[in-house]
């Protein structure tokens, strides 16, 4: 008694329309779970779909530096470049929606949007309450507390003569 063949469902090619039939292999049939996983009748057809509807993100850099040059469309940068969709949807791959820019002023158009939010706020100072760069001292007391010791120190003249003497 032979085995029962399972009915395929009809599947149709992506790109050209084609109606797909399972391959075979030498004299092998192609097995069914991988027919339907499927989508195109043939590579050819599946790289033509994917340049066409949805290229990769190299392929989308060659177009856009085609059309609009190798560098940043605002600081004219040559290095590090990025595509910025304007519209915000990085699904619409219109030319006229995308835009060369260099990384740095990708980051701070997005932070300019209100895009990009500093998940902890910035430390200040806490000698003089600037921005502080580490260890709770901005720039300036950072240094003053590696040469004296002390944030507060500084050298003044007293008395024809330089002193260390505490400042604030």
């Amino acid at each position: 008694m032979g085995r029962k063949r399972k009915e395929m469902p009809l599947k149709i090619c992506e790109h050209c329309s084609v109606p797909l039939c399972r391959k075979i292999y030498g004299s092998t049939l192609e097995d069914a779970s991988r027919f339907m996983m499927r989508r195109f009748c043939s590579t050819e057809c599946s790289g033509l779909f994917h340049r066409e509807e949805a290229p990769s993100r190299s392929a989308m850099l060659k177009r856009v530096y085609k059309i609009r040059g190798r560098s940043c469309e605002k600081c004219g940068a040559v290095v590090r470049l990025s595509i910025h969709h304007k519209d915000r949807n990085w699904r619409n791959n219109a030319t006229e929606n995308l835009q060369t820019l260099c990384s740095s002023c990708h980051t701070s158009l997005h932070h300019a949007a209100g895009e990009i939010i500093r998940s902890t706020p910035k430390r200040l100072c806490s000698v003089c309450e600037r921005p502080s760069s580490r260890k709770g001292l901005c720039a300036t007391h950072l240094t003053r507390s590696k040469k004296h010791g002390d944030p507060r120190l500084v050298i003044k003249w007293v008395n024809g003569s330089r002193e260390l003497v505490v400042s604030i």
